[in-house]
């Protein structure tokens, strides 16, 4: 029998709360029978029986209007998407190189969804999962790469700086065709924050933080914890936990001399004691 996450304050959740109990029921229903990439072959007569919900069959239109398209998707046939499921069993996201997420990543591209954005391709148009209604105002969004090794110039439109995305990954010690999933979650995060116009900030912040983290000797974010999560539109990265650019005008000279000097002795420490260890 396998096992997911599900959240402990469901119950709180202002959209959860105010939905009828029987709609309560059905969409605890389909997270706990959808397959590993949120997605369910939704059998109508299979579930009135398990769930109990009387006319669940004839109701079935009400309730997805009651849920909203940012919680369900319907594909083709009797196949429907829950979006947000990936994101919460997956919060860092898919890679490809993890194995128990290539068949994920297959199941999304199975029914045309990108892995990245979960974005549901359709002909030569891509409609979010997320907000479907402010695709046209916020195509930009939309991530036009897929799964495959390409270059970074192959993944986003021109807006992006594709040298800033490679900047980032240099930072963070990853290689392009290595770690193709990392550059598609860099541009995510850069065109997210271009479209909120906050990208302008960024550049200033993550100049910054480098030189700071550089001099303080601080311990540096993981790359998930720098840039945040997508849910919060990246603001509650640790790229933007601090004011880097006041921070690093504001440094103790004299202090970070010290920290380095410091961590100087103290490897001097190590090796002279694995030097008389081995002696």
């Amino acid at each position: 029998m396998s096992k997911r996450f599900i959240d402990t304050e469901i119950f709180n959740d202002s959209w959860f709360m105010n939905l009828p109990p029987n709609s309560k029921l059905f969409f605890i229903y389909l997270i706990t029978n959808c397959d590993q990439a949120g997605i369910i072959d939704l059998n109508n007569r299979l579930a009135e029986f398990q769930t109990g919900i009387e006319g669940l069959a004839n109701s079935l239109e009400t309730i997805y209007k009651e849920f909203g398209e940012k919680r369900i998707i319907h594909l083709s046939e009797n196949y429907y998407f829950l979006p947000k499921f990936v994101k919460y069993q997956y919060p860092n996201g898919l890679s490809d190189n993890v194995k128990a997420q290539k068949s994920v990543i297959d199941k999304l591209i199975e029914f045309n969804i990108d892995p990245v954005t979960l974005t549901k391709q359709l002909g030569n148009s891509y409609q979010t999962v997320q907000d479907k209604d402010k695709d046209k105002d916020k195509d930009k969004e939309t991530l036009k790469g897929g799964v495959g090794e390409k270059s970074a110039d192959e993944y986003f439109d021109p807006e992006i700086d594709i040298e800033l995305v490679r900047e980032i990954s240099n930072y963070f010690g990853f290689s392009e065709i290595r770690n193709p999933d990392k550059f598609r979650q860099i541009f995510m995060f850069l065109n997210i924050l271009e479209t909120d116009g906050q990208a302008d900030h960024f550049r200033e912040q993550f100049t910054a933080y480098i030189s700071y983290k550089e001099q303080s000797h601080e311990a540096r974010f993981s790359f998930p914890r720098f840039l945040g999560s997508i849910d919060e539109r990246y603001q509650d990265g640790g790229w933007n936990s601090r004011n880097w650019v006041y921070e690093l005008k504001n440094q103790d000279p004299e202090r970070n001399q010290r920290s380095s000097e410091n961590l100087q002795n103290y490897n001097k420490k190590i090796i002279e004691n694995l030097k008389n260890h081995v002696g």
